[in-house]
């Protein structure tokens, strides 16, 4: 369990504490090891070293030693083990293609507010919003980073960039004719892949999520579905030469939450009649072997041109099911945690996009004043 601070605990119940003090010849950084029996053991030498070197050099240890590149690295060493593979894989990418080839040299302390304006004024023209925003975020988490382990004094630059809120973004559901050629095509062409096209459909689950599901986790007699795992493709990111540099990764879904689901009446018995055929440790749309996201994504598209519907995103029928139950007058924090959701907000703000008809249902459900002298006026002018 690491505590942060370049902290560590090891292996053998010490715990160790790491001082950067250079980097060699290639470039890789040099670290003194200082060891306790305790965090706060190991934490004081850590702090001691680093004042007696203070004292002997009469400056900040770090004031020239490290560059960026070198506190991005410390920061996302020692941040690794709080964080699911794929938020690394995806900082770690950040980092890689958009901050480093422009500041990774730099010293970290002579980064300003100019050299940062040019950096996402740069990546302005090519990246959008929300990829700007994690840029902002991982800034600002290195200089959190850096100011708490005493490499740098005060904050170099101001993150002035404003966020960009996410949602208010159409995004295309189903139509109520489109569901019924999709459900119908499922029905006369039904194997294991169409039965999970059915399951997002009708219980609103992730692609990695129904990837991941196991007949183990499908209880029947109850009713419910366990949503207990996620599938993924990741970079590794330190790959052995001549291995393979992605990994099919199984992890926890997404908000680090496990949740438990009802299944559909309509779906129930469908997967009752699958049921018996297959080992609790099959997967629900193959067989002991699990499918990629992205070939079953080939797979939905697929079925889309078969049944005659317009080339739609996979995550399009977790939206359909979030509108449908908004429509049909679910209560939104049950829909919520259905969809695992942080909070109800995300639900409405993200996933819920009611269709015209349902909002022409609801329009004329409103009771106002009727004018029946101003149609009279305008008839008697036809």
């Amino acid at each position: 369990m690491r505590k942060g601070r370049n902290v560590y605990k090891r292996k053998d119940g010490r715990w160790e504490a790491r001082v950067l003090i250079g980097r060699r010849a290639d470039g890789c950084p040099q670290y003194k090891y200082l060891y306790g029996g305790t965090y706060r053991a190991a934490l004081q030498k850590k702090e001691d070293f680093e004042k007696n070197a203070a004292g002997q050099t009469q400056e900040p240890v770090y004031k020239d030693a490290l560059c960026f590149r070198d506190a991005a690295v410390l920061w996302l060493d020692d941040s690794r083990e709080r964080w699911k593979p794929s938020s690394y894989v995806r900082y770690q990418d950040c980092l890689e293609k958009d901050i480093l080839p422009q500041w990774g040299k730099m010293p970290l302390r002579e980064i300003g507010q100019e050299d940062y304006d040019k950096l996402i004024n740069g990546l302005k023209s090519r990246l959008k919003g929300s990829s700007i925003n994690t840029i902002n975020s991982i800034l600002k988490a290195i200089i959190k980073y850096s100011l708490l382990n005493r490499h740098l004094e005060k904050s170099p630059f101001d993150l002035s960039y404003p966020s960009v809120k996410k949602g208010g973004r159409s995004m295309d559901i189903l139509t109520a004719e489109e569901i019924w050629d999709i459900t119908q095509y499922i029905d006369s062409h039904f194997t294991p892949l169409t039965l999970g096209i059915l399951l997002a459909l009708y219980e609103g689950i992730r692609l990695g999520e129904l990837c991941a599901l196991q007949w183990r986790d499908v209880d029947i007699e109850k009713g419910i579905l366990h949503i207990r795992k996620t599938m993924q493709r990741l970079r590794q990111p330190s790959p052995e030469p001549g291995g393979p540099k992605t990994l099919l990764h199984l992890g926890i879904p997404k908000n680090g939450r496990e949740r438990t689901i009802p299944i559909h009446p309509a779906v129930l018995e469908i997967l009752r009649n699958n049921r018996e055929e297959c080992p609790e440790e099959y997967y629900v749309i193959r067989d002991h072997r699990p499918m990629e996201p992205r070939s079953f994504s080939r797979h939905f598209k697929y079925v889309l041109r078969q049944a005659g519907i317009r080339n739609l995103n996979f995550h399009t029928l977790r939206h359909t099911f979030a509108s449908c139950c908004v429509e049909a007058g679910m209560d939104i924090k049950v829909l919520s945690e259905i969809l695992g959701h942080s909070s109800v907000k995300i639900t409405m703000d993200r996933y819920v996009h009611l269709s015209m008809q349902y909002k022409q249902s609801q329009l004329r459900n409103l009771e106002l004043p009727v004018f029946p002298s101003i149609n009279r006026q305008k008839n008697s002018r036809v």
